[in-house]
């Protein structure tokens, strides 16, 4: 708060300021008792931020891949035994997955809704990979994808792709989120608002009670096994909402 100093200058002709009345005298200082109020502290109220409100799945893949919450089934390798866990960035030792292009981890009956988020940290290997997704869906929610060599991409399908590139990016470590309000879908790198893109299908209905399966690390063929693109690198802190997060939710979850 800044302070505010008011200096009184000397008076140079001291009768004429002796010739004011009291009652002038008094009306002035009662004015000048005020003045402190004027530059009273006010405090700033920022918006409650509730980052469970809406949350329907979380994956903190520290060291297995329990749903965090229990409100969901646990995530599970499509290859049995061969899930591995890495440093996550903060640095503590197995608490991030890491995917090693030997398998991928399959996450089933997300709730899906008109309008998603989905929010996560994500470190790719190496920008040599051919272009393919490191969360995938088949339909109507938000998904990321590693595509000309080191842009991190949000996307969505209806089936229709469209997608927002990050730009360049380093092999670090980098939160991702993307929103889908059945018409646009906004994309976030690190806190910051990256862009947006409007779906060329837009307005599909949702069933009542629809659930989505989502692959995490590889990518198979549209309602088959055949793996069509493996993904090397890391991901922690996976987060599925049926809302739409604010700028401010996400930058939030960002300094978590």
């Amino acid at each position: 708060m800044k302070k505010h100093i008011i200096i009184f200058a000397a008076a140079i002709a001291p009768l004429a300021f002796f010739s004011c009345s009291k009652e002038k005298i008094e009306t002035q200082q009662k004015d000048n008792s005020a003045q402190p109020n004027e530059f009273a502290f006010k405090p700033v109220f920022k918006p409650f931020i509730n980052l469970d409100s809406g949350l329907v799945a979380r994956y903190e893949f520290d060291a297995n891949l329990k749903e965090y919450n229990g409100k969901l089934a646990d995530a599970v390798p499509n290859i049995p035994g061969y899930d591995t866990y890495t440093v996550d960035r903060r640095g503590a030792t197995n608490s991030a997955i890491h995917f090693t292009g030997r398998y991928g981890v399959d996450i089933s009956k997300i709730p899906l809704s008109s309008n998603m988020s989905v929010s996560l940290w994500a470190k790719y290997d190496n920008t040599w990979q051919p272009d393919n997704y490191f969360l995938w869906n088949f339909w109507l929610s938000p998904q990321f994808g590693q595509f000309y060599g080191d842009n991190l991409c949000g996307v969505i399908t209806t089936p229709q792709t469209a997608g927002v590139p990050s730009g360049s990016v380093d092999g670090n470590w980098h939160h991702l989120v993307a929103t889908y309000d059945g018409k646009t879908l906004a994309y976030y790198v690190d806190g910051e608002f990256v862009g947006s893109i409007l779906n060329p299908n837009q307005g599909l209905p949702i069933p009542q009670g629809a659930t989505i399966a989502y692959q995490a690390g590889y990518q198979t063929a549209l309602g088959g096994k055949f793996v069509t693109s493996r993904w090397f690198g890391s991901m922690d802190d996976l987060r599925f909402y049926t809302r739409i997060l604010s700028a401010q939710e996400v930058k939030a979850l960002y300094t978590l």
